[in-house]
């Protein structure tokens, strides 16, 4: 919620599974007011996750390469992956750094 949001620093533990150092970004949190009813959270956000097919990860999925290799060709490629937005948006102040965790893969980054 922008009306009660509040800057914070995560838990050592929880920058360490983003392999975030302590102090490098900041992060914001909702305390909760009478616009987000409390809940520290007002409105939607998306995170995004958009695959650009090129001739390398065609071919890599026509050969039949296992998950992991065509994601590893998909990230050399420049392919952001939901959870890397969806940090980007914490870092802006958009979401909280929880609700990203929560919701994207520990795998993806």
């Amino acid at each position: 919620c922008p009306n009660c949001r509040e800057e914070y620093e995560p838990d050592e533990e929880v920058l360490k599974s983003i392999k975030l150092a302590p102090g490098k970004v900041k992060f914001y949190k909702g305390k909760g007011c009478a616009s987000c009813v409390n809940t520290g959270y007002k409105g939607r956000v998306a995170i995004h996750e958009v695959l650009m097919m090129n001739d390398e990860i065609r071919h890599k999925i026509f050969e039949g390469h296992s998950t992991e290799e065509i994601k590893r060709a998909a990230r050399m490629s420049g392919m952001k992956t939901m959870r890397y937005d969806g940090l980007a948006k914490a870092a802006q102040g958009i979401t909280t750094l929880s609700e990203v965790i929560r919701m994207t893969k520990t795998d993806e980054q």
